[in-house]
């Protein structure tokens, strides 16, 4: 019998530097992905910090996004999220009603993203290689870091 691939992440996540970089593929991220994410967000509460999101369509479900909304000073970062997808900047709309400081790019605009969110030009081909590596692990392509 021929072995089956292991099924990619729906989300990945990274921290560079003072940047922390999330990539969402196509779908929402399961419970025991979000749950780590929230774990991060908790630890790094006080910390001074922006959020680079990529996201393929997927979002986090209603009640993944109310956790995230029920932490304190979880939705200040100032956030860039990369997509063309009209769900995922209606689910930004929402998030921004709740205080959520976010502004959406389109995918290939990281350079006008990393500006928003005042990277430093040094951290910046880091920032990109890990953003790439991210996204072609959630898309199913090689695990190369």
């Amino acid at each position: 019998m021929k072995p089956t691939a292991p099924t990619p992440p729906t989300m990945l996540a990274r921290r560079v530097e003072d940047l922390r970089i999330f990539v969402i593929g196509a779908g929402p991220p399961t419970d025991v992905e979000w749950d780590a994410h929230i774990a991060h967000v908790r630890a790094e509460a006080s910390s001074p910090y922006g959020i680079l999101v990529a996201s393929d369509g997927g979002t986090p479900t209603t009640q993944q996004r109310a956790r995230l909304a029920a932490l304190e000073g979880a939705l200040r970062p100032p956030t860039a999220v990369l997509t063309s997808s009209p769900v995922v900047r209606g689910v930004m709309t929402v998030m921004s009603w709740l205080g959520g400081n976010l502004r959406a790019f389109a995918p290939d605009a990281v350079d006008s993203a990393l500006e928003h969110l005042r990277v430093p030009s040094a951290h910046r081909p880091v920032v990109v290689a890990t953003l790439e590596t991210l996204r072609r692990r959630v898309r199913g392509g090689p695990r190369a870091s």
